[in-house]
């Protein structure tokens, strides 16, 4: 009589069977997915916003951030549709909403995007009556025809040195990135744009920089002054406008400061209610929210 095998030569045949028969079931669905028959929907791209009185109809993507308007019938004015870059999310946001209650005629449905994004959305047919982009991807856009207003500057985008709160170190300028023992500085690196726009800036400034630490994004960089492990640093003035409790940006001498990025502004429809953004952007109202943001006017 034959004795019995060991447990792990029965046991190790049908685990290759088991691996087996899953794999023919994922091989399986992964086809039904390639040719488009798997019932999964593919994730809509960039996220939508709605400013103003509820429309009548939503999708999943749609969120009502702007107030109610007493005496508005819901869904009433023309909807002007805007597409934003996401860097400029909070910028978009206030404008749309600001312009809501200025002119209560119109409403504004937001679409924000990343940069590979914004360019989709366009190729895909879909027309905006407003687009705010950098200067690069717009000048794309105008020469494949997929705006048809000539890119108007908006906004330029200047780095700022960043502090914590109240400049417990009393940095004043560039000076402090060089050997200075009395505050610990640190710089995105070279690989991101933070990185590349301070060696500019120090270059300008005929400073040879002694960074102590080298962060890799610009989150690092706020994260790192928050915590108190650096004492100062480098980024674009959105950023640094986009967390007022957590850094305090202390401006640059315009006569080495760098221009960072263009943003500008333009139109697939030429629609009334895209006049009508487009002056708001430029208006008094229009440059206090850009400069609340970190932006200036173009010609500075």
């Amino acid at each position: 009589m034959k004795g019995r095998q060991p447990l792990s030569k029965r046991v190790f045949p049908a685990a290759l069977i088991v691996i087996a028969v899953l794999g023919l079931v994922t091989c399986s669905n992964k086809s039904d997915s390639d040719d488009g028959s798997s019932s999964s929907t593919s994730k809509p791209i960039g996220t939508t916003e709605f400013f103003g009185v509820r429309p009548t109809t939503t999708t999943s993507t749609t969120t009502l951030l702007g107030p109610r308007v007493p005496g508005r019938v819901p869904g009433s004015g023309q909807v002007i549709t805007v597409l934003a870059r996401s860097e400029l999310k909070k910028t978009a946001r206030q404008m749309a909403a600001d312009f809501n209650q200025a002119s209560p005629g119109y409403q504004v449905l937001l679409t924000l995007a990343s940069g590979p994004d914004t360019g989709t959305l366009l190729r895909s047919g879909k027309k905006f009556d407003i687009v705010l982009e950098n200067r690069k991807h717009m000048d794309s856009f105008s020469e494949e025809n997929l705006v048809i207003w000539s890119p108007l500057a908006f906004a330029h985008q200047v780095p700022v040195i960043v502090v914590a709160p109240g400049n417990p170190k009393g940095v004043r300028d560039l000076s402090s990135f060089g050997a200075d023992p009395t505050s610990i500085s640190g710089v995105c690196t070279p690989l991101r744009n933070c990185g590349r726009v301070a060696l500019i800036l120090f270059n300008r400034s005929l400073i040879r920089p002694a960074p102590d630490v080298t962060l890799l994004r610009a989150r690092a960089v706020i994260a790192a002054i928050q915590k108190g492990e650096i004492d100062v640093s480098i980024l674009d003035g959105v950023k640094a406008a986009s967390h007022p409790l957590s850094v305090e940006a202390i401006s640059i001498s315009s006569t080495v400061n760098v221009i960072a990025a263009r943003w500008n502004l333009s139109s697939a429809t030429d629609s009334t209610g895209a006049g009508a953004f487009s002056d708001f952007v430029f208006s008094g109202a229009g440059s206090a929210i850009l400069a609340k943001y970190g932006l200036y006017p173009p010609a500075l």
